[in-house]
């Protein structure tokens, strides 16, 4: 049977199929084994022809101790297929091992944000000691197949994916074989991926706390480095939609993880090792420092976030990821690095260029890059933060703020000391006027 290679279903598809498969074939006995009528029938009655709630909505009354509780799934069933996925989630948290569950919560976090396409072998790498490949004799991709077959897909280099055969030939999607270096994992459907995204790792985090399960700073530096990672592009490659999807995600979550990672957040933190510190800290600073990665990320984001709290935590971060095995070494490069930063303020230095750049000579919103300047200029002057609290800016305010602009941000770098003396020509500190005016005039 000739499949259709694409693996992910963007239109619905019939789970008639699928469900009565299922029924037949995996419904494990119950402690009544009377059923007055099939479960599948019921599930797809419900169901209305949609495939991802009918197969979550299985997954969970497959997993009933009886037949009364089945009824009771079924009768309460939420209509909205996500709400089932916290159900099913809840589930597994009951019947899984504990170890079991641990590896599910890093799957789906790890899944969730990666900026592409992984094969099972690098995602069981990246389990690493929450795989639990060497202590069951299992694979990974075979666990993934036969215990959370609704929440994930599997894709073999040949084209053949999982959900495929789930639609069209069932029997073999319970057979699909998984070969480590060359099968590929994602979520079974987009809106899971979002789920995961926005709203379910937040409550699969929280397991971690009480040390249970994963260690939710892990999670969330996990999620820090595919954060930064989604902005380098592959030499002479566009980027992967998948990796365009996942910046978005960065754009608006990157602080939330960094912030978790920070031990001074996390009820339980994670012990960074040397090779934590030496693969994150490249692409932390040009995640801070190259422009064409900042005005990726910054160019949106309101003037009330850049804060002296955030600053700190910004600081933190850095100063946790500066490694060196000799104590003495290590205490000689944070020297190093607070000399270049002596404020905390100043990681945002090259955020205000890029606005001003953008916004006062380019296609920028002029009125929110002056916004995100004057908040910046306040903060590293100052160390105070009232941009949040304001209206719009006062024409002193704006006269201060671009002319501050001009001569400290463009035709200067942002490193250099702000209270340093211009030594500029008299002509060019006209030039520098006039530009200033002809801006607040625009």
């Amino acid at each position: 049977m000739d499949l259709p290679s694409n693996t992910i279903q963007n239109k619905e598809q019939d789970p008639r199929k699928w469900i009565t498969y299922c029924d037949v074939k995996r419904l494990p006995l119950l402690a009544d084994e009377t059923r007055p009528i099939s479960i599948g029938e019921s599930v797809l009655s419900q169901a209305s022809g949609r495939f991802l709630w009918a197969d979550l909505m299985f997954e969970i009354v497959k997993r009933q101790p009886t037949t009364s509780n089945i009824t009771a799934c079924l009768k309460t069933a939420p209509k909205d297929p996500m709400e089932l996925v916290a159900l099913l989630l809840q589930v597994y948290s009951n019947v899984l091992t504990q170890e079991e569950f641990g590896e599910l919560v890093c799957i789906l976090a790890f899944v969730a944000r990666a900026a592409q396409s992984m094969t099972l072998a690098k995602l069981d790498r990246i389990l690493g000691r929450f795989s639990m490949t060497r202590r069951t004799g299992t694979s990974l991709g075979e666990r993934i197949r036969d215990k959370f077959t609704p929440l994930f897909d599997l894709v073999q280099d040949n084209g053949i994916s999982l959900s495929d055969l789930k639609i069209h030939d069932p029997a073999r999607a319970l057979e699909l074989t998984c070969i480590p270096s060359v099968t590929t994992v994602s979520f079974a459907h987009p809106s899971l991926k979002e789920y995961f995204l926005n709203d379910g790792d937040e409550a699969l985090s929280e397991k971690g706390k009480d040390g249970r399960y994963p260690n939710c700073a892990e999670l969330h530096f996990g999620s820090l480095k595919q954060c930064f990672a989604s902005f380098i592009e592959p030499e002479d490659e566009p980027l992967t939609s998948s990796a365009k999807f996942y910046q978005k995600h960065a754009i608006d979550h990157w602080y939330r993880h960094l912030a978790g990672t920070l031990p001074s957040k996390s009820a339980k933190p994670m012990s960074f090792s040397g090779d934590d510190r030496e693969e994150i800290l490249g692409s932390l600073q040009d995640f801070f420092e190259d422009e064409d990665i900042v005005q990726q990320w910054c160019q949106h984001t309101p003037a009330a976030f850049f804060t002296k709290a955030k600053s700190e935590d910004v600081s933190e971060f850095m100063n946790l990821c500066y490694y060196h095995p000799d104590p003495e070494g290590l205490e000689f490069i944070r020297y190093c690095a607070s000399s270049r930063h002596k404020k905390g303020q100043e990681f945002w230095l090259p955020v205000a260029k890029v606005h001003a750049k953008n916004g006062l000579h380019g296609d920028w919103d002029r009125n929110h890059s002056l916004q995100v300047m004057f908040q910046i200029k306040n903060l590293v002057y100052t160390e105070n933060a009232i941009a949040d609290t304001r209206g719009n800016l006062t024409q002193q305010e704006i006269l201060e703020t671009v002319e501050w602009a001009e001569s400290e941000l463009i035709t200067r770098s942002p490193e250099s000391s702000l209270k340093e003396e211009s030594s500029g020509l008299e002509e060019k500190e006209t030039l520098s006027s006039e530009a200033t005016q002809s801006i607040i005039e625009a």
